[in-house]
């Protein structure tokens, strides 16, 4: 039986919910200053203006047209690997390209996105990015703003400070660089060495190609630790009798319900259960496997049919076959152009209880 079934416990992280009239509100605050002046007078955004002055795109947010710039600190570059002056020696129209990933058209403050999960804009190279803010809820689990900071996560960073108006826009200061999306799932983990047992695995398995097809998705995958943990390395996959064990084995989820990122969960209000709103976390329930979305550890499950066999009790909290022992996403919100890829450190389901 090859249908899904859905079960969703909380609020659907994977759709929209309420909604705003419009994105850009017409009577929104300006500040005094231009976009140009405030990076200026900003030592913590000087790497992103020098940036943006080698690339020639300084003119551009001096004049009238309004522009959101996506900013990270100079503590952001430099915890990327980038020195002072790496950005100034890139080629102008590669640099030109890459910061363009941080620059929308429209002055898009936090108050003027529709308060649901993963609103699409796009930046001037045309590509989507997601814009989340919590949406409210009597079990909403995170307040509206944080220090005065109204909470805004956009592609699953984080807007350290956000809402800074300028006379011709506004700056979010992020907490990771906003970078082009790869060109599909099956391109992210063919160029990444922390994946190459699980390529193997979904090629073994015939799954390779499910990578390259159209989304909205995301695609959880465990890392070369992740198998390395039980004793597997790419051989011992590759040996795995394909009639004998089931698709599933090599450890993937591919949900085709929409994005999600880490972030989601706490923009996402839950309902309210016996043991309150942390007791009702979001579930997807499968043939094969079971994904449980905790606000306080994100993580996957595993389908144990061992711990079924020897509890055939009703699924409650605290059941080992329900809520075993959870694998957080510790290499998280890789953006594709076909959704996103989540990186976990544990297998979800182990060799000996997939046998068909």
């Amino acid at each position: 039986m090859k249908k899904t079934l859905y079960i969703l416990l909380g609020i659907a992280l994977l759709q929209a919910c309420i909604k705003k009239d419009d994105a850009v509100l017409p009577g929104q605050q300006t500040g005094s200053r231009s976009l140009a002046q405030i990076l200026q007078n900003n030592t913590s955004f000087s790497m992103f203006y020098n940036a943006m002055e080698h690339a020639g795109l300084d003119s551009m947010i001096t004049g009238n047209n309004k522009y959101t710039l996506l900013v990270p600190g100079n503590d952001v570059f430099q915890a990327a690997g980038y020195a002072p002056d790496s950005l100034q020696h890139m080629d102008a129209g590669i640099l030109r390209t890459y910061l363009q990933n941080m620059i929308l058209r429209g002055s898009i403050s936090s108050d003027s996105v529709p308060q649901t999960i993963n609103y699409i804009y796009h930046n001037l190279n045309g590509d989507s990015l997601y814009f989340s803010v919590p949406v409210p809820g009597p079990y909403q689990l995170q307040a509206p703003s944080i220090n005065g900071n109204a909470v805004l996560h956009i592609n699953g960073a984080t807007a350290v400070r956000s809402n800074i108006l300028a006379s011709n826009g506004v700056i979010h200061s992020m907490d990771h660089i906003i970078k082009a999306p790869a060109p599909s799932m099956q391109a992210f983990l063919a160029g990444n060495p922390r994946y190459t047992w699980f390529v193997r695995a979904m090629k073994h398995f015939g799954l390779w190609d499910s990578l390259d097809v159209n989304g909205p998705m995301v695609l959880v995958a465990p890392t070369n630790d992740a198998y390395g943990k039980h004793g597997m390395d790419s051989l011992a996959v590759e040996a795995l009798d394909t009639v004998q064990y089931k698709k599933w084995l090599v450890g993937n989820a591919i949900i085709h319900t929409g994005v999600f990122f880490t972030t989601d969960f706490k923009d996402a209000p839950m309902l309210s259960g016996f043991y309150g709103p942390a007791a009702n976390p979001p579930i997807i329930i499968t043939n094969d496997y079971m994904l449980v979305f905790l606000s306080g550890q994100v993580g996957i499950t595993p389908f144990n049919y061992f711990d079924i066999l020897n509890y055939p009790t009703d699924p409650w909290w605290g059941n080992p076959y329900q809520y075993g022992d959870q694998a957080t996403f510790d290499d998280p919100d890789h953006i594709c152009r076909n959704g996103i890829v989540q990186g976990t450190n544990e297998l979800m389901a182990l060799p000996e209880y997939l046998h068909k």
